[in-house]
């Protein structure tokens, strides 16, 4: 997940029918444990925890991507009427979208939820009862409660994107994990095939409703560093960013139309280069660039050391300034080092490297954010799949 949570604010039209929503940067639970030396602790007791979940998570679906104590990119929706408002996850890396319900004041997960805005439905003269449970394990934590549908809107200058009966989860009950974040749910931008319960994500009912103009929206997004409150980038839906992004470099079609996934050719750092190839997921859900033993490879090529206090490969700062090239189809992208870097304390900085067992489908590989700060990408959704361009300096 994120070292930064950034939030939506209320956006600009680019196009006369695309909306843009900047975002802005907040200091995420992950960084905030990580400075006061009480992430590794944290991280392992919620490993455990998975581990225990699994056991009894068959009629769930785990969500292995991503854990939203990292969670860099929040955005504002309202769902009912009159709209209620609430702060989500933008992720690329699930497909349902909930939020907390109301019901979620009583019995042991209340205190988790004490903190949260609550969806209640009686507020809202368009809801209407779908009542099938659900339960989603996610990379670190977990989520149940029921089903509903209702308007959600995504919140614009002037203008929204409204998507009616918009099927999703009422969340009565979270994991003390999902407590202590400051979200209220997920909005998951990927395909209805890893959707619990078969349910149509809310851009992909818009697209396929021809709500939108075109079928896409591009995300463009800035590395701020320590500056809470910064503006961080944007999203674009129903086009491309003509105002941050540049003409699109290359397109790469989708192997799966499950998360976003595409075969990622090539990784290296200088001499050290692996051409093993492997299934990639672009990921707005994640701060890192994850993989399997590739990670150990590379970050030890760039100096830096597995911490097991911090659970993260940590180096000083400001002592690389290097690339990591990536070949993706024909085009090589390069990810500067200064990219992957997030400052833990004086002089040493965590490297947003991270190796992964794996997330599903086949996935080996994850672009999160450190790409998305070099290049904006364009999830298409009609043409399943994946354009990349240059960001405007």
């Amino acid at each position: 997940m994120k070292s930064f949570i950034i939030f939506f604010t209320l956006f600009s039209i680019v196009l006369s029918d695309t909306v843009e929503i900047s975002i802005f940067s907040v200091e995420s639970i992950k960084q905030k444990l990580i400075k006061s030396g009480e992430w590794g602790k944290y991280y392992r007791e919620k490993q455990n925890s998975l581990r225990k979940s699994h056991l009894n998570s068959s009629s769930s679906i785990t969500q292995l991507v991503n854990d939203y104590d990292d969670a860099e990119y929040v955005g504002n929706i309202t769902i009912g009427t009159p709209g209620q408002l609430f702060t989500v996850v933008l992720d690329t890396g699930s497909a349902n979208v909930w939020v907390i319900d109301k019901s979620c004041n009583n019995g042991s997960t209340k205190e988790a939820c004490s903190q949260k805005r609550k969806f209640d439905s009686v507020r809202s003269s368009t809801y209407t009862i779908d009542d099938r449970p659900f339960r989603i394990n996610y990379g670190i934590g977990w989520v149940r409660g029921f089903f509903g549908k209702d308007t959600l809107s995504l919140l614009g200058n002037g203008k929204n994107l409204k998507i009616d009966q918009t099927t999703f989860g009422q969340a009565n009950a979270i994991s003390e994990d999902n407590g202590k974040s400051p979200i209220d749910g997920i909005l998951g931008l990927a395909f209805k095939s890893i959707a619990f319960g078969g349910v149509t994500p809310p851009l992909i009912e818009a697209s396929e409703s021809k709500i939108l103009p075109k079928p896409m929206f591009t995300v463009y997004l800035q590395k701020k560093g320590k500056v809470s409150g910064a503006v961080g980038g944007s999203f674009t839906y129903g086009g491309y960013d003509v105002k941050n992004c540049g003409p699109v470099l290359a397109y790469q079609k989708l192997t799966s139309a499950s998360y976003w996934q595409f075969k990622l050719s090539s990784i290296g750092y200088k001499d050290k280069v692996f051409r093993d190839g492997w299934d990639a997921i672009a990921d707005t859900g994640t701060s890192v660039i994850g993989g399997k033993y590739v990670m150990d490879a590379l970050a030890g090529k760039l100096g830096g050391i597995w911490n097991k206090n911090f659970e993260v490969y940590t180096i000083p700062c400001n002592t690389i300034s290097e690339i990591i090239k990536i070949k993706i189809g024909n085009n090589v992208y390069d990810v500067p080092t200064s990219d992957l870097e997030n400052v833990i304390k004086k002089d040493l900085c965590m490297i947003n490297l991270l190796p992964i067992d794996g997330v599903g489908s086949g996935t080996q590989f994850i672009l999160g954010a450190p790409f998305h700060f070099s290049y904006c990408v364009t999830y298409d959704v009609g043409n399943k799949r994946l354009a990349f361009s240059y960001h405007k300096r």
